[in-house]
């Protein structure tokens, strides 16, 4: 029981991990993108909110589709629980739980 649950948390841990650095790549694709057009990025970070699965969810909280709206939202808005921040926030509690089947390096990291 006790492995089981310890290999259950690394696992989520790792995940959720994965989950903040894809965010964060999404982001940077769409920052990329929005700066090659030169009318109407809007669209651009219409596309990356749906990418993300999270168009509904920003419309709810935003109206305008600005780099510094999605960026926040995507990044750092604990409301939104895929938003990198969160997922960070996640695996630090997941880390916590298994904290005994880590090595330093990984626990300071």
């Amino acid at each position: 029981m006790l492995l089981g649950r310890t290999a259950n948390g690394l696992y989520w841990m790792n995940r959720y991990i994965e989950r903040a650095e894809n965010m964060a790549r999404l982001v940077d694709a769409g920052l990329r993108m929005a700066l090659t057009r030169t009318q109407n990025a809007s669209e651009e970070w219409n596309s990356v909110l749906l990418s993300a699965g999270s168009d509904l969810a920003f419309s709810q909280k935003y109206q305008d589709y600005t780099a510094a709206n999605v960026s926040d939202f995507l990044l750092r808005d604990t409301s939104n629980p895929s938003s990198t921040m969160s997922s960070i926030e996640t695996a630090r509690h997941n880390a916590r739980m298994v904290r005994t089947a880590l090595t330093r390096e990984t626990w300071e990291s």
